[in-house]
């Protein structure tokens, strides 16, 4: 098991014990953070065989599986983070749960204001 999928397997147990509203929230982006760490462990793969190949880039050096990859990574990393956000934004400094909405966690994502 990769890394980026031990990440996705805590999330999902700290966020078995969410409210409803946020595990309906939530369980979308679980689901394609999983399925971008699969992706992205493929990518790897192909870009390690394909390393020393010629004609496989662009003029920059970089090839098709490599502009993937960094594009996905980028997403794979902006799920992540709003995951722990929303997390984060329904705990108290001491560990117990907040009343605070779904909606606020992710207006505190685009930077706006909260409930």
């Amino acid at each position: 098991m990769s890394r980026n999928e031990n990440e996705i397997e805590k999330l999902k147990i700290l966020f078995d014990k969410a409210e409803y509203k946020t595990q309906l929230l939530v369980s979308p982006l679980l689901d394609n953070a999983e399925f971008m760490s699969k992706e992205l462990k493929k990518l790897r793969k192909q870009i390690k065989s394909f390393q020393n190949c010629e004609g496989w880039t662009d003029e920059k050096g970089i090839s098709p599986e490599g502009k993937a990859y960094n594009s996905l990574m980028k997403s794979f990393n902006t799920t992540i983070k709003s995951l722990y956000l929303m997390l984060e934004d329904n705990k108290t400094p001491g560990g117990a749960t907040n009343n605070t909405t779904p909606n606020a966690a992710f207006n505190k994502i685009r930077g706006g204001k909260s409930d």
